[in-house]
């Protein structure tokens, strides 16, 4: 992923394709919005939107994709507390 603009504290946002969709025919596009909730708390919005073409179609992958990246966010917010 490649960042394609970032505002501090506030978004980064991204281009790409992540893991075996980087050898696909298509162009991802990730976004991350942080929005303060406390002192000690943020509330985090995760985006990841692709596009572009898959002889089986996108929506065989759409799942699986969503699984890592829930996984991820997930493991992102038990860390951060």
């Amino acid at each position: 992923m490649t960042v394609s603009y970032m505002n501090p504290n506030n978004e980064i946002r991204m281009i790409g394709g992540l893991g075996p969709l980087q050898m696909m025919g298509i162009q991802g596009g990730m976004s991350w919005q942080f929005k303060k909730i406390s002192d000690s708390k943020t509330h985090i919005i995760h985006k990841y939107q692709v596009v572009g073409f898959v002889p089986d179609g996108l929506d065989k992958l759409a799942d699986i994709v969503d699984k890592v990246q829930t996984i991820q966010v997930n493991n992102l917010a038990k860390k951060t507390g």
